[in-house]
């Protein structure tokens, strides 16, 4: 069985675009405790372990752009994680202010401690936010490719400021959803993310300020790049 999102609910204006994605998530799971029965607390806890892989990378590309921006230049792989954590907490307030209503979500969604080891899949096996150090210490201005270029990605060993060049995985040791393994989740120097679902990948853009871009997403297979 493949998972497939539920459609985003519509942005209200001034409300930051993430939100929306968390809580058509929640939504899901309220659907799959009506329908699944035996089956819902299984779903819940699947689909709410990918929860904070979506927050903590969406975040913390945001905050790693923003830190280019400013200093002219990506972090250094030994100190990524620990030079973003200025940007990192404020983007991650923003976001705490914003979900703090949502009714049942505010636990599921707080953001990370970036202080501590980041964690992309917090279910068995649990999953690490890494660094592609083959980015560190350049400028966004030089990449070639920037929406085939890793900044980020899932992998099964992590850690504090961890970081390495960029390997695919295989896809069939990666989470499972509903089953299935999904894949594994990739943020991109152009500020969109990549969130697989089985078969399927969704790419999407997630901005924290709300009316600067608007989030966009496709469905389809997309292949994985390599590292820049």
């Amino acid at each position: 069985m493949s998972y497939t999102p539920p459609p985003y609910a519509p942005q209200k204006k001034g409300t930051n675009p993430l939100v929306w994605v968390f809580v058509a998530l929640g939504a899901f799971c309220c659907i799959a405790v009506i329908g699944f029965g035996a089956m819902a607390t299984t779903v819940f806890r699947q689909v709410g372990g990918v929860m904070p892989c979506m927050m903590t990378m969406s975040i913390a590309q945001n905050a790693l752009l923003e830190y280019e921006k400013e200093k002219g230049a990506f972090p250094a792989a030994a100190t990524w994680q620990t030079d973003i954590t200025e940007i990192y907490n404020r983007e991650a307030k923003k976001i705490t202010e914003e979900v703090k209503d949502v009714p049942g979500m505010g636990g599921m969604m707080s953001p990370q401690d970036i202080s501590k080891e980041l964690l992309c899949s917090t279910e068995n096996p649990k999953t690490y936010l890494v660094y592609n150090s083959e980015i560190a210490g350049k400028k966004l201005a030089d990449i070639a490719k920037p929406d085939q270029t890793i900044l980020f990605f899932e992998a099964k060993e992590g850690g504090i400021n961890a970081a390495r060049p960029f390997e695919k995985l295989d896809p069939k040791d990666s989470p499972k959803m509903m089953g299935e393994s999904r894949g594994w989740n990739v943020a991109y120097a152009d500020g969109e993310v990549e969130f697989q679902n089985g078969k399927k990948s969704t790419k999407q853009r997630i901005e924290f300020n709300p009316g600067s871009r608007s989030s966009s997403s496709s469905g389809g297979s997309t292949p994985a790049p390599s590292g820049e």
